[in-house]
């Protein structure tokens, strides 16, 4: 861990960006401390913060945004609740507001990444505080103090408490550790998950016999007690059953003992990807300081990519994607992930427009086929439409991994088809082949 030191014009900003504010004294050298070193830093607050505070300062983020996107995000907010209702309900959405939002950006800065991460940040608003360098890469740390607007909830003295802690910025952001990001379980990368255990029926599981099944296995670490855990087991299921089409798959390794317990959990959440007990050697292959935690493996058994800590289902199926390109030596949204169809008749083309899909439907020739119901659907919603004369159907939807398409009625004289078809990452055609009845 190391201080950032090689940016003079830092410091120029911080002065004019910060009002002034007093130095940690003697007094308060006892600091309060979050370790945000998966995304860069070690914060420190003065004791002031903590003794006879009104409300409370808390960790809200500290993560990479999305997977592998080189984008990491620290926010540190204060609560307008006393400790005492803050550890026994959480933080009331309506009265907390951002003290601090760190970012770090691997090499270049994409904003992107905070749209898709569902986080609302304003970018405009950003310091450039200084960079880190590992090597040929360059990690770079901006700086967000305070908000424009406090919420409604934030009522005095929480208001007057607020204002105060702004006078520390400057110390705050001075005393804060910088470093490069780092995953606490990328030591595990390249492991080979070689065990034997059973399922929850008490059938035997062999680990290499299992992953040989898929060319990426998520991991999926997950206990009784864990509400987080059981929260995201209905989506894990959605996605097993995407990454099917894939030739991927999920698991998940029962971290407790409480297998009636289980068992209910998984009827009721309607998992139907094996749930294995866990073993001591499991737990060294796959360590884990807090659940749920998410591993890949490859159908060697190797433990590849970075780990996801907490429940981020929404980095899941990005990292397997992620995965899958590498290992086929290019990115998935390069590669076809629908059925592809050669000998196109002369009045089918591949989609054209940048800005939509579009479901095609052929005859085995290639010769379109008009009057053909198809099913696009989203995560959340399923659209509907009928192929025209060209043979295609189109539908206005952002790009994204993981949607579907479905024929749900072929014209007469053609035969149904049940098929449940990848689109691919980015705009492109979902080609659909009918068959005569």
């Amino acid at each position: 861990m190391k201080k950032i030191t090689s940016c003079i014009l830092a410091l120029l900003l911080l002065v004019g960006l910060f009002p002034a504010g007093t130095a940690f004294a003697d007094d308060y050298l006892e600091y309060y401390g979050f370790d945000a070193s998966q995304a860069g830093l070690i914060v420190y607050l003065p004791a002031p913060w903590i003794e006879d505070a009104y409300g409370v300062v808390d960790l809200a983020l500290s993560e990479e945004l999305g997977y592998n996107t080189g984008v990491y995000a620290t926010i540190v907010v204060y609560c307008a609740m006393s400790p005492d209702e803050f550890q026994e309900y959480g933080p009331d959405q309506d009265s907390f507001a951002p003290l601090f939002t760190w970012i770090c950006a691997k090499n270049s800065y994409d904003p992107s990444a905070f749209a898709q991460a569902g986080i609302n940040i304003d970018l405009s608003q950003a310091y450039e505080i200084g960079s880190l360098f590992d090597g040929d890469e360059e990690y770079t740390f901006y700086i967000i103090v305070g908000a424009d607007e406090l919420p409604y909830g934030l009522t005095s003295p929480y208001v007057e408490e607020y204002e105060s802690y702004m006078s520390w910025a400057e110390d705050i952001v001075n005393q804060a550790e910088y470093m490069i990001p780092v995953n606490p379980y990328s030591s595990s990368i390249g492991t080979v998950a070689d065990f034997q255990t059973e399922d929850l029926s008490g059938n035997p599981v062999s680990s290499l016999d299992l992953f040989a099944q898929h060319e990426i296995t998520m991991v999926n670490l997950w206990a009784t007690w864990c509400p987080h855990c059981i929260n995201e087991m209905p989506e894990l299921e959605q996605i097993n059953r995407r990454l099917e089409a894939l030739g991927c798959g999920v698991i998940g390794l029962l971290d407790d003992d409480e297998y009636e317990e289980a068992e209910d959990i998984v009827r009721q959440s309607g998992v139907t990807y094996p749930i294995l007990k866990s073993t001591e050697e499991m737990k060294r292959i796959f360590p884990s300081d807090g659940l749920p935690i998410t591993y890949f493996v490859n159908r060697r058994g190797e433990i590849v990519g970075t780990p996801v800590d907490g429940a981020q289902v929404d980095k899941y199926e990005d990292a397997v994607k992620d995965l899958l390109g590498q290992a086929t030596g290019a990115a998935m949204n390069d590669a076809p992930q629908y059925h592809e169809v050669s000998g196109f008749g002369d009045d089918v083309s591949p989609a054209t427009q940048s800005d939509t899909y579009r479901v095609v439907c052929v005859e085995e020739d290639g010769t379109p086929v008009a009057g053909a119901r198809v099913q696009f659907c989203t995560d959340q919603t399923c659209m509907v439409g009928k192929t025209d004369a060209s043979g295609a159907a189109e539908f206005d939807v952002n790009p994204g991994y993981g949607y579907t398409v479905h024929l749900l009625k072929p014209p007469e004289g053609y035969a149904a088809d049940s098929t449940e078809y990848q689109a691919p990452a980015s705009f492109g055609d979902v080609t659909i082949v009918l068959k005569a009845a």
